[in-house]
């Protein structure tokens, strides 16, 4: 059982029914609307996480992770990652990192203006590294 949201935060059954169900993997996947749905801890009751040995052989040059999902139908899906999303070998987007710096601006409080200013800075980091700063306080 996930019993508060702190909880969910660190549960990887939690957080892979959050992106199965809702396509949720930031900071929306543990809001309270999202949190308290039945279906999504019913389903979070469903997945087992086993560790894979062979996986950590490769480490840490690639930091393996695999996900199987069985239907009820028989069928099953498979998809594998060697080097995650967002790792040094596997960088964010420039448009990806905007968004996400954006997401998390925007939960601390920051106003759009304030969250494209600090964007526009840090492109410009050379001349106007004095002004970001200022935008962080």
């Amino acid at each position: 059982d996930i019993p508060d949201v702190s909880s969910a935060k660190m549960s990887i059954p939690y957080s892979t029914a959050v992106a199965i169900l809702h396509g949720l993997y930031d900071l929306e996947a543990y809001e309270k609307n999202i949190f308290s749905q039945p279906e999504l801890h019913r389903l979070a009751k469903k997945i087992e996480v086993v560790h894979c040995a062979e996986f950590d052989l490769p480490y840490p040059q690639k930091r393996i992770a695999e996900v199987k999902i069985f239907l009820k139908d028989g069928k099953s899906f498979c998809e594998r990652t060697d080097i995650p999303k967002g790792e040094p070998e596997n960088p964010l987007t420039e448009i990806e990192l905007e968004n996400k710096f954006s997401k998390l601006s925007r939960f601390g409080g920051k106003s759009e203006f304030e969250i494209e200013k600090i964007i526009e800075v840090v492109k410009n980091f050379e001349s106007e590294s004095g002004e970001l700063f200022k935008l962080l306080k």
